[in-house]
């Protein structure tokens, strides 16, 4: 599901395992083959998983409040989470609310750590580039 502020992007999904995961993108992150490049992804964990099988699941992109609400677990007592990104400063924001207590844990996932050629169908993304 996408999201964002104009500046900085979001695409938010679910995994099955019950990982919440963003990509994220801005709007000057160029590459030196003019790409407009993902900078990032982050991995949101929670124990106990409020993503099993079987458990309450609802996603809903609310456009008036530019935000992505989540409720998700035991029905009798949801997790409800709230992702958005701030119109005022570049920072991303998750919030997690429930009654019962619970873990979470977020990890940057970077993979352009080092120089690489372009190969296959991605050199169709800087055609016309020499």
């Amino acid at each position: 599901m996408p999201l964002g502020n104009g500046h900085i992007g979001l695409n938010v999904w679910i995994e099955e395992d019950g990982d919440l995961l963003f990509y994220i993108s801005k709007t000057d992150a160029w590459s030196e083959n003019a790409r407009l490049l993902k900078l990032g992804r982050v991995r949101v964990k929670f124990s106990p998983n409020p993503f099993s099988k079987g458990m309450l699941f609802s996603q809903t992109l609310r456009l008036r409040e530019a935000e992505i609400a989540i409720r998700a677990g035991n029905s009798e007592s949801p997790l409800d989470l709230r992702l958005w990104v701030d119109a005022n400063e570049p920072v991303i924001r998750v919030e997690a609310v429930a009654k019962h207590s619970f873990d979470l844990t977020a990890v940057l996932e970077t993979w352009r750590k080092t120089e690489r050629n372009l190969e296959g169908k991605e050199l169709q993304s800087a055609y016309g580039l020499e």
